[in-house]
């Protein structure tokens, strides 16, 4: 505040006290009346009138430099209270830059598995494999990182009209893979492809528990 008083004689307010009590007793209201220097006097009546537009401007200033401050906090008081309040919902925060899931549309866990992922605030893209087949290069990575035992599902009905001989033959990465690319049914389901900007996971068949740890 000592500030904003800047320019104005140290006189000038005792002055004017004493000025307005002669006034209330029935005297002229003469400002600077008999001053020595009266231009001087009325340079400090011009300082006074124009100290509320100071007052406001130091105000103004003060506020937007408060603003500033609480704007960094604010955006990441709101993003706290986001992820928090996905948790208290049960909903997911995603952490991967992108989720895919492989698999047929028709088939009851993926069924099941894409209303898990949904329900629990995953965003994941839908790769269909009666449409699209089955991804040369993803097949590589799922035998490379699950192995062939893992991926081949040996449950299903296309495994078991396989014929005793061709069952036989397979035994690693390279022969499963040309039964797998030529029937994308003998996948288990789903693959999904768990991908961040330095590296991809999976995960194969329906993994709730190991789906909501990541």
């Amino acid at each position: 505040m000592n500030q904003m008083w800047r320019g104005v004689h140290p006189n000038f307010v005792a002055r004017l006290q004493v000025d307005s009590l002669q006034h209330g007793a029935g005297g002229a209201f003469a400002v600077g009346t008999g001053h020595r220097d009266d231009r001087h006097f009325k340079s400090q009546v011009h300082a006074l009138g124009h100290l509320p537009y100071a007052i406001k401007a130091h105000v103004d200033g003060l506020g937007m430099q408060l603003l500033a401050m609480r704007e960094p906090f604010t955006q990441s008081f709101h993003m706290g209270k986001i992820v928090a309040e996905l948790a208290l919902n049960g909903l997911h925060p995603m952490k991967y830059t992108l989720i895919t899931l492989f698999g047929i549309p028709n088939c009851d866990t993926v069924k099941k598995s894409r209303s898990w992922l949904s329900a629990q605030g995953f965003e994941y893209v839908f790769h269909d494999f009666k449409k699209q087949g089955v991804p040369e290069k993803s097949l590589d990575l799922w035998l490379r990182l699950a192995g062939w035992e893992t991926v081949v599902n040996r449950k299903g009905t296309s495994w078991r009209k396989l014929s005793p001989l061709e069952q036989a033959s397979i035994t690693s990465h390279a022969t499963v893979k040309p039964f797998l690319l030529a029937n994308p049914s003998l996948v288990k389901r789903p693959i999904i492809e768990w991908a961040d900007a330095s590296k991809v996971e999976i995960t194969v068949g329906y993994q709730p528990d190991q789906w909501l740890a990541r």
